[in-house]
């Protein structure tokens, strides 16, 4: 019983190395060096005042030069705030913007409002454009395969 229990273990172990392994490979597209210095641009604007900020953006204004953009030293950021009467304000920028005290290479976090906003950094030119990150179909699959499996053996 011993035995198998270390077996179990040790693919249990597998399987979160590999979910990991997956859902870093949605963050491919980002610098190998968080910390070395470069300059990209960045979406720059406020849908509550400029109405092609909203998501998803219209194809024809993110090649439009009148979409405005920054140059950004740090990351890009995109920021889905819900106000108490739950109006939604998407926020796009430069994370030297923001005064936040949060670890910004978790990628994305949620709100601890529970109103259901959320704000994710990336660090490729232009990256806040695209709707949230895409993560693969492994990632999820994998997590779940490990959840039933420590139902099974506990």
């Amino acid at each position: 019983m011993l035995i198998f229990q270390m077996i179990v273990s040790n693919l249990i172990c597998f399987i979160v190395l590999l979910s990991h392994i997956f859902l870093f490979d949605a963050v491919r597209g980002q610098d190998a060096v968080p910390c070395a210095p470069r300059k990209i641009s960045c979406f720059f604007c406020n849908s509550s005042k400029f109405k092609a900020c909203e998501d998803p953006f219209p194809k024809r204004d993110v090649a439009s030069p009148l979409l405005p953009t920054v140059d950004c030293y740090e990351d890009c950021f995109k920021w889905l705030y819900i106000d108490l009467q739950q109006k939604h304000q998407l926020i796009r920028g430069c994370s030297s913007q923001l005064s936040l005290q949060i670890d910004r290479h978790l990628i994305c976090m949620y709100e601890s409002k529970n109103r259901g906003g959320y704000i994710c950094f990336c660090s490729a030119e232009k990256c806040n454009a695209a709707s949230f990150p895409h993560v693969p179909f492994w990632t999820f699959a994998s997590i779940y395969g490990t959840s039933l499996l420590f139902r099974w053996i506990t």
